[in-house]
């Protein structure tokens, strides 16, 4: 049987859902309007990016609702490293304790998240001469590295030209392997940031008005649906994660057999992936054991629970699922 404790932080930690559109940092009940669902827009793009809230959920209600309202987020580069500083400066926008200092709505959330996946300036960061320069250097690292060598090289003489060369060539390799890793982390951040800008511009305005959760919703149909498609197949731990992040929401929400639906879903596709699919069963499988045990299938909810305690154990001492 799954353990009640896991049930338990499972339903605490769906608080947040809560706080995020209803109780956020946003004033007085009558300035609650549009920025609010900004900010559990923010919420929801910062769990995909981190796998993790903005705030610490453990605890009674009263003391998450004084982290909430009292604390800043913690930048999303300290749980993820690699993670590019430009989609971590959009997501804080949007947890801003002053809704001035938000974006105004949905829309132009997503017209800045355009602008990051197009390699334009976002302007949640002021336009300054040092950030452009930055945005070309990060473009042409190679080349910016491969001059740094040469001048180098040139400058200790004929006596350090070895030397040079042979430093020269370690930073090449060095900068061609931070690359690789940095390009992979950023395509899939863009993977998680296009879903997210895909559930925004499918939700319809007055929609992005409502005060109960059918914005939520919506935006998880959407994006469900572009998930089924195939959208991300060229991705497909990204799109294992994703899914296993709606999951995740849809048992928050108490809607067990959309959970259980795309559960399966996310688990077979991580189980297609083999060994490489290890990282993304151990995200599924709790979330749907939740599922099929408040759905009513306690034996099979208990051995999916088993099977995802299991495989975390494995994954841990392998020393954690691959990036």
């Amino acid at each position: 049987m799954f353990p009640a404790k896991q049930v338990n932080a499972c339903r605490a930690s769906a608080k947040l859902q809560k706080p995020s559109g209803a109780h956020a940092p946003s004033g007085p009940p009558a300035s609650i309007d549009v920025r609010t669902d900004v900010y559990a827009l923010g919420v929801i793009l910062y769990h995909l990016l981190t796998r993790k809230f903005p705030y610490d959920t453990n605890g009674a209600a009263a003391d998450i609702a004084v982290r909430i309202a009292e604390s800043d987020p913690s930048s999303m580069r300290t749980l993820r490293r690699g993670l590019d500083d430009e989609i971590d400066t959009v997501t804080l926008k949007c947890l801003a304790k002053e809704p001035e200092r938000r974006y105004q709505s949905a829309g132009e959330l997503a017209r800045d998240l355009g602008r990051y996946l197009d390699g334009e300036p976002i302007q949640a960061k002021p336009p300054s001469l040092v950030y452009f320069l930055k945005k070309k250097l990060r473009r042409h690292r190679l080349a910016a590295v491969a001059t740094m060598a040469l001048v180098l090289a040139i400058a200790v003489g004929v006596t350090g030209t070895f030397v040079g060369i042979v430093w020269a060539l370690r930073e090449r390799d060095h900068a061609k392997a931070e690359t690789r890793t940095a390009e992979a982390q950023r395509d899939r951040s863009q993977h998680v940031v296009r879903s997210m800008k895909t559930m925004l511009e499918g939700v319809s305005p007055l929609l992005a008005r409502g005060r109960d959760d059918t914005l939520l919703r919506e935006m998880l149909e959407v994006s469900a649906d572009r998930l089924r498609s195939d959208e991300l197949e060229a991705a497909p731990q990204a799109r294992v994660e994703i899914l296993a992040t709606i999951v995740e929401v849809y048992d928050h929400l108490g809607d067990f057999s959309k959970a259980g639906e795309l559960g399966q879903l996310a688990l077979d596709l991580a189980v297609a992936q083999g060994a490489e699919g290890d990282g993304g069963r151990a995200l599924v499988l709790p979330n749907l054991a939740i599922a099929c045990i408040w759905g009513g299938d306690a034996s099979r909810g208990g051995e999916l629970a088993a099977e995802g305690a299991e495989l975390a154990r494995r994954v841990l001492s392998d020393g954690g699922p691959s990036e």
